[in-house]
């Protein structure tokens, strides 16, 4: 199976041209879907967005997880501003990306054993179906936090048991 990603490189530095081609990729595995290039064209914002993707996988895997870089102004009250919620097999699950400093679940992974970790969730089941919804709160109208680098991770085991 070869997956298909647009690349965009600028090859003209003054007009800023891009031009698109298209890479193939031979193998899925430990690949990671990248979405960027994320602008926001308001000057007010609602006290709350949400953003749901579209399906993130197209084979079952045994783990996903999120990378995400937040900027959150320092004035901001001390309370969440961005809640991420992974969808997996059709069932919700509060996670924080794996590279934030804050407690919680960041990775969900297919296990058949039990096992209680701060840090995942784990199903009995390989994960077939995962949708990302990223909710973000306002502080007023004017500022907002700002998302950046959002990554999803997946990997994918083998038969004979090796990653």
């Amino acid at each position: 199976m070869a997956l298909n990603f647009k690349d965009i490189a600028y090859t003209d530095t003054e007009t800023k041209k891009p031009e698109a081609k298209v890479v193939e990729i031979k193998s899925a595995r430990r690949h990671v879907v990248r979405i960027s290039d994320i602008e926001a064209h308001r000057k007010q914002f609602q006290s709350e967005t949400k953003m749901k993707s579209r399906e993130l996988i197209r084979v079952p895997v045994d783990s996903i997880a999120l990378f995400c870089s937040e900027q959150i102004p320092t004035h901001f009250a001390n309370q969440k501003y961005v809640t991420y919620i992974m969808t997996v097999n059709g069932v919700d699950y509060e996670i924080e990306p794996i590279n934030s400093q804050r407690a919680g679940k960041k990775i969900i992974k297919h296990s058949e054993l039990d096992s209680d970790q701060p840090y995942a969730v784990y199903i009995k089941e390989s994960i077939k179906s995962a949708y990302l919804t990223i909710v973000i709160q306002s502080h007023g109208v004017t500022e907002t936090p700002y998302l950046s680098n959002i990554k999803i991770l997946y990997g994918r085991g083998e038969e004979n048991g090796n990653v």
